[in-house]
């Protein structure tokens, strides 16, 4: 089992290559997708939730990948996509409420507040966490 610190210290390690918030939540799960991925696809991928969805500012990209990361353990077909909705709910309401309530990138990334770093970390400690308490595998 992968514990959060293995799992912030790949953050620490892709941050440090360049790789933007939503790749980084995304590559530290991988051990947890219900398929393989190749790391190029996922790279892909979650590129494009970084900055807040391509760079609008809309929804955080870490959170965007929480759900994603959801997703990819989770969906197997349209039968489990209300499961699917559901635990991806309850990821971004924990990170949300880490936020005082924010989740777009223009508001959390306001002069003054949290970096970029630790929105990863703690999007990442916030779905590590739930997983471990809810026994997902």
């Amino acid at each position: 089992m992968v514990t959060l610190n293995e799992r912030l210290e790949k953050v620490a390690a892709l941050r440090a290559t360049g790789h933007n918030c939503a790749q980084c939540v995304m590559m530290a799960f991988t051990d947890k997708f219900s398929k393989p991925i190749p790391t190029e696809s996922l790279e892909a991928i979650s590129c494009a939730y970084g900055g807040g969805v391509a760079g609008t500012g809309h929804i955080c990209g870490a959170a965007s990948s929480m759900a994603a990361v959801v997703s990819l353990m989770r969906y197997n077909s349209a039968k489990d996509k209300v499961a699917v909705y559901k635990e991806g709910a309850e990821v971004m309401a924990r990170f949300i409420a880490m936020q005082n309530g924010k989740s777009d990138c223009r508001t959390l990334r306001v002069p003054g507040a949290k970096p970029c770093g630790k929105l990863i970390e703690e999007a990442v400690t916030a779905l590590h966490n739930y997983l471990k308490e809810t026994d997902a595998s």
